[in-house]
């Protein structure tokens, strides 16, 4: 694997293996050994657990780890207010700490966090994040951000 960025997939505070994309774009997925040999479990039929490569030209794990994010206006509009390019993995690399399950994706310079932390809202923003619900225009610069996978947010 001699790519340039790559991302850590983790479950919990484990380290389950890593993605990275070739030059088309296309997503690649090894496990990590102490993962296999310390009893991890295979994250999709599709990838099931073994030493070595999925590489990104059998579009295996590009098709398993796109499916986790949003599609449609969603996907763009995300893209678009974050100024990203509207790419699988760069859209992985911003989203995939958010991942519905029970893996993250995350740069490999960041670990999950061990504890969960919670923000108080006040009256207001409560009555905003309520009246957004189902609204296709969601307000980034608070910090709202829809939980965004598996199937996908479309509208």
């Amino acid at each position: 694997m001699n790519y340039r960025e790559f991302l850590n997939v983790w479950h919990e505070q484990r380290l389950v293996g890593r993605i990275w994309h070739d030059i088309a774009g296309f997503i690649g997925f090894c496990y990590e050994s102490d993962w296999i040999s310390d009893g991890g479990f295979m994250i999709s039929r599709s990838l099931p657990l073994r030493e070595g490569e999925f590489p990104p030209e059998d579009k295996v794990a590009h098709n398993w780890f796109a499916n986790l994010l949003p599609e449609g206006e969603m996907r763009k509009k995300i893209a678009h207010e974050r100024k990203l390019p509207d790419t699988d993995f760069m859209l992985l690399r911003e989203l995939g700490g958010e991942c519905a399950g029970a893996l993250s994706i995350l740069p490999a310079d960041q670990e999950p966090v061990e504890s969960q932390q919670y923000e108080q809202l006040t009256d207001r923003d409560f009555s905003d994040l309520v009246l957004r619900r189902g609204h296709p225009y969601i307000d980034w610069s608070k910090g709202y951000y829809p939980r965004l996978s598996l199937a996908g947010a479309q509208l």
